[in-house]
């Protein structure tokens, strides 16, 4: 990859033209370009030269710990940033080493180690500083001099629709070692120091051919669009309010992003209060009248919705991912603000996980909490109260689909407003569910052009414990409208969880639709799952009946089919805790104990069995098996979950996910 890759052409010279966004993907096209116009623009050397730290004191690595955040206000609404020092890049390389493919991959690389690649990037950077006229320059050692490991952007107001402008509210940094070696670089980068002024005593630079504004203070290059956003930075930063003081948000950033590698954080609040308004922006912009009217109408709701007040901590307030590979492997973190409850069931989700068949690809396990349904019925309460919307009004459900939309409207309507249904989940309290996924006999089906095949192994498997039952039957209009549509439903036992019948009226309009309405790959994926509208159109039904062992319900689809569930809950099969894979991960990646969400992906397994069905038509790629199962030797598989943490006395939600590289 040279420099001129990383950013578009222009950057450094003509500036990119802007088109005024047609279509939710223009704009959001449009917004990626914006970041990355002005993040290439003033970064790009910063991007590449990150690590490049020459000064004595250690340099901050954890975001939070990044004066940026001081100049950015609080409803700054996206942070994204990388840390690339020296030390993280040999970690990374390190560990990758462990896998026999990596080999391949340093025949195409400059150099083996972190400090080699990062001067073969910045050399490239330099040459691109280098004009004809022999002007300002900048080298690469200059460059390494001059800046730190972090590096950042941001978004910091919510009209959307402003994005498409040449004053974007986009904000960029990069930490600083030598002031001036990075005004240098500055100068030599953009091709102009620019105009210089003032603003409560910071100085900052305008270069108004790249319409890009920086100025260098706190240890910090950090760039913008236009004079007037960087004066409204510097009044942050003086002031205060910004997000530096949003104390919940520092906690989300600290825990998913932290010293990872590459990182980003949305907060929900001032995003949804755009978003509406963009939405409505974009409707007015369709051509054909009814279109329009219908799109305007739309956003209208959609807008009502997202700016209704607090919904009940449903939504988090902040939610940030980072993606980093450590001395362990690829390690994914995720975190999130105002989290509910942990749930705690009988039994829970890493306990019901490893009960599940050692051979499958992937087990999750979700320990769901018993008043779920009744915060989620209670956040619809205050948007409902707040926007008098009427679900049945607006879907306005007429004309020959009829029956669809209103069966529809009354199953959401049942989950947000049926208080029976609530008080039924919360006297079962928390429960826990697992889940086993094999998609090989779909590949196989696909393979070999039969749906029937897949019959042969089941591809879905639910497993919960049996006395997790739920006392509830459906309320009168939804009943309505199942019958409307022709839909019978009728329990087994007199309870859900006991079972199910399910079958439809030959005459009615579901009836009809099964009948004529099914297109053949319609047909041929719900024959992969043991399914035919046949099954359904009979007076019998298609009957849905748990299996119990050892205290477990288990369900599974195809029903014909073995499953895989019940041998390992009798022990007459290995569960996932005896697989000598899932316990190196273990050891490895060192999970807590208690856990929301449990998962096991057996990434060697999915990847085996993807070749070996593409193989049964392709020699290539079945003499390829044992070399892809060789290079995939040190990778055990991947384990997620889900738990709480305090971080600097803040709750947050944490979700994590690594996939360890072994020796």
């Amino acid at each position: 990859m040279v420099a001129g890759d990383v950013c578009p052409r222009g950057v450094a010279g003509t500036r990119p033209l802007m088109e005024p966004s047609s279509s939710p993907r223009r704009h959001l096209s449009s917004i990626v370009r914006r970041i990355v116009v002005v993040g290439c623009g003033i970064l790009a050397a910063g991007a590449l030269a990150a690590g490049c730290g020459s000064s004595d004191e250690p340099e901050p690595t954890s975001i939070t710990k990044v004066d940026a955040l001081r100049w950015l206000p609080a409803d700054t609404w996206l942070v994204a940033t990388a840390d690339l020092s020296a030390d993280r890049i040999d970690e990374a390389v390190g560990t990758l080493g462990r896998l026999p493919i990596w080999s391949l991959a340093e025949g195409y690389l400059p150099a083996r180690d972190g400090a080699g690649l990062r001067t073969a990037l910045l050399d490239q950077v330099a040459a691109r500083a280098k004009g004809d006229d022999n002007g300002d320059k900048v080298d690469a050692k200059q460059l390494e001099a001059a800046f730190g490991n972090r590096v950042g952007a941001a978004i910091f107001d919510d009209d959307l629709t402003a994005l498409n402008g040449k004053d974007a509210p986009i904000a960029a940094w990069i930490h600083v070692d030598d002031e001036q070696l990075a005004r240098d670089a500055a100068v030599a980068l953009l091709g102009s120091q620019g105009t210089a002024d003032e603003h409560e005593g910071v100085t900052y630079y305008e270069v108004k051919d790249q319409d890009i504004t920086y100025a260098i203070r706190d240890n910090l290059l950090i760039a913008t669009t236009s004079p007037a956003h960087m004066r409204d930075l510097i009044d942050v930063r003086i002031d205060g309010g910004s997000l530096h003081d949003d104390k919940q948000g520092r906690a989300v950033l600290d825990a998913a992003i932290g010293d990872a590698i590459a990182g980003a954080a949305i907060a929900t609040d001032p995003l949804l209060r755009g978003a509406g308004d963009a939405l409505e922006q974009q409707a007015k912009q369709l051509d054909d009248p009814d279109a329009r009217a219908r799109a305007e109408q739309s956003a209208s709701l959609a807008t009502q919705v997202l700016s209704a007040g607090d919904a009940g901590g449903l939504v988090p307030d902040w939610i940030a991912g980072s993606v980093t590979i450590d001395d362990v492997g690829l390690r994914m973190r995720g975190a999130w603000s105002n989290p509910g409850e942990l749930a705690e069931p009988d039994i829970g989700a890493r306990e019901l996980a490893q009960r599940m068949p050692a051979d499958a690809p992937i087990v999750t396990a979700n320990a769901a909490s018993g008043d779920m349904l009744r915060r989620v019925q209670d956040a619809w309460s205050t948007v409902r109260d707040e926007t008098g919307i009427d679900l049945r009004e607006a879907a306005d459900c007429r004309g020959p689909a009829a029956w669809a939309c209103t069966l529809a409207i009354e199953s959401a309507l049942t989950l947000l407003e049926d208080d029976k249904l609530a008080d039924a989940f919360e006297q079962r309290g928390d429960a826990t569910t697992a889940l086993v996924q094999d998609v090989s006999p779909l590949l196989a089906a696909a393979a070999g052009g039969r749906g029937a095949a897949a019959a042969r192994s089941r591809i879905l498997e639910l497993a919960t414990p049996a006395d997790a039952t739920l006392d509830w039957l459906p309320s009168g209009p939804l009943l309505k409208a199942m019958q409307r549509a022709g839909l019978v439903v009728t329990p087994l036992g007199g309870e859900l969880t006991s079972g199910v019948r399910v079958r439809v009226r030959a005459a009615s309009p579901l009836g009809r639709e099964l009948r004529t309405g099914i297109d053949a790959d319609t047909r041929a994926a719900l024959a992969a799952f043991g399914l035919t509208p046949a099954m359904l159109l009979r007076p019998a039904g298609l009957v849905i009946r748990p299996q119990v062992v050892d205290g477990i319900a288990v369900t599974g689809w195809p029903a014909s089919a073995p499953s895989k569930v019940v041998p390992a809950l009798r022990g007459t099969a290995d569960r996932l805790e005896d697989l000598q894979g899932y316990r190196d991960a273990l050891a490895a990646a060192k999970p807590p104990e208690q856990a929301g969400t449990w998962a096991w992906i057996n990434v060697p397994l999915i990847i085996e069995r993807t070749l070996a069905v593409i193989g049964t038509r392709n020699s290539t790629v079945r003499q390829a098996i044992p070399s892809v199962r060789n290079n995939l030797s040190g990778v055990p598989g991947m384990l997620a979950w889900t738990s709480r943490d305090e971080v600097d006395g803040t709750t947050v939600g944490r979700a994590e996910a690594v996939m360890p590289i072994l020796d």
